[in-house]
């Protein structure tokens, strides 16, 4: 029990950061949004992930014997999901700016929860597929899924009605909105393909720990190429629009104290969003038979987290009642979908 509910709690932590990380970015002055998500996605995607993997590991040449001694196709994998995935984080950040916290999170990480909880059992099968369908642990893992999508539901009910009212009252067009809604549906999609890049790069964690890796830092060599993809995919983004609009000159250009705010700004999101994937490797490990689990977990987190910067940034402050009373509804529900996995961890081993 006592296990379970750590990684719940681990869970937690790198939720609240993930959620966080997009807050940074509300502060940039002077940079396109291309030109901060370049310098985000750099820190979050290819130095951090370098660079604690270095720091956790009993030894820098595991890295290199790990990576050098694992069959390519698990390494091209990683990578490619990666890639992937990093379509998702771009389409993620600008369907933020464009929606708000409130509506993307409940529109896109709903979306990656349900189908990166479900579909990587169905597709690997064998002991992970038999235990979702034929435990009692694989019941409630379904039961509480079920639970979130309905708070899910009515997250972004009142998200979208949050949306319809500033419509209203700033006369802008249902073709913005409902191009952000699509934005934050492909990025749903898209991220979930990260859940399978790291199941993918498992036996490179496996060969860590067998040099003598904590397990609960095992996964950190993984994150290399899966964050790696992402960074490559989002390099690629980034600099076509950079080029495209010509504002190459803005990592130079205007008064010191401004530049180095920025940069700051730019190191602190990629920070935050790095760490959602550290303390998601660590929560992992204490999952246990509730491991399938800890995408739904996370994700469902993410949401209640973003709901309540949502609130803090008054994104809600003049919404009329019926739709605030749908964002309280569904921030609960999703609260007791997450008690559901630790009630059923519960009963299932005591």
């Amino acid at each position: 029990m006592i296990s379970v509910v750590l990684g719940i709690c681990l869970h937690a932590i790198g939720a609240a950061s993930s959620s966080s990380s997009i807050v940074p970015g509300k502060f940039i002055k002077n940079w396109s949004w291309d030109v901060y998500w370049l310098g985000f996605s750099t820190v979050s995607l290819l130095i951090l992930p370098i660079f604690i993997c270095y720091l956790t590991f009993p030894q820098a040449t595991y890295i290199v014997e790990i990576l050098s001694t694992t069959d390519s196709n698990t390494l091209l994998t990683t990578l490619g999901l990666g890639f992937v995935y990093g379509f998702g984080g771009y389409g993620f950040g600008l369907a933020c700016k464009m929606l708000g916290f409130s509506l993307t999170y409940a529109i896109s990480i709903g979306f990656s929860a349900t189908i990166g909880t479900l579909i990587p059992p169905f597709v690997r099968g064998g002991e992970e597929l038999d235990r979702l369908l034929n435990t009692e642990q694989g019941f409630y893992v379904f039961l509480a899924l079920a639970i979130a999508i309905l708070g899910m539901f009515l997250v972004g009910k009142a998200g979208y009605g949050r949306e319809k009212y500033e419509q209203k009252n700033n006369n802008l067009l249902d073709s913005v909105l409902l191009k952000g809604v699509c934005i934050a549906l492909l990025a749903g999609f898209l991220s979930a393909c990260y859940g399978f890049a790291l199941h993918t790069g498992e036996p490179m964690a496996i060969r860590a720990e067998a040099l003598g890796v904590d397990e609960l830092m095992r996964v950190n060599i993984v994150f290399i190429l899966a964050n790696g993809g992402a960074f490559i995919s989002n390099l690629l983004i980034t600099i076509y629009l950079i080029t495209k609009y010509k504002v190459f000159r803005q990592f130079v250009d205007g008064n010191t104290k401004e530049l180095s705010r920025n940069y700051v700004l730019a190191v602190l999101g990629g920070a935050a969003w790095y760490f959602q994937f550290f303390f998601f490797g660590m929560a992992e490990s204490y999952m246990g038979s509730f491991k399938v689990a800890s995408w739904a977990i996370h994700m469902i987190l993410l949401i209640i987290f973003a709901q309540l910067w949502g609130l803090y940034f008054k994104e809600w402050k003049t919404c009329p009642t019926h739709v605030k009373s749908n964002l309280y509804a569904g921030l609960s529900v999703l609260t007791g979908s997450v008690l559901v996995v630790a009630y059923g961890n519960f009963v299932t081993t005591t």
